[in-house]
């Protein structure tokens, strides 16, 4: 329920009308499992930002094979 509320927030904030804004947060409810991944990248000068997205990225294709090897498939999505 706290994504659904999330997206829609999102919506409103983006001014969208109002079937967008039910769509939004009626989207988290269209599949059986979401898996959500925010990567925070701090300035560091051993691990440039480009490395830490390289890294988080890798992290989910990881979780990604995973979850196909246990017989689930699954799409990115961004935004």
């Amino acid at each position: 329920d706290r994504l659904s509320q999330l997206l829609e927030q999102a919506a409103r904030d983006k001014q969208l009308d109002e079937k967008a804004i039910n769509k939004a947060s009626q989207s988290p409810f269209r599949a059986p499992m979401i898996i959500t991944v925010v990567a925070h990248c701090e300035e560091h000068h051993k691990v440039p930002r480009w490395e830490q997205i390289a890294s988080a990225s890798c992290a989910v294709m990881a979780m990604q094979m995973a979850a196909v090897a246990q017989g689930y498939n699954g799409i990115w999505r961004s935004g």
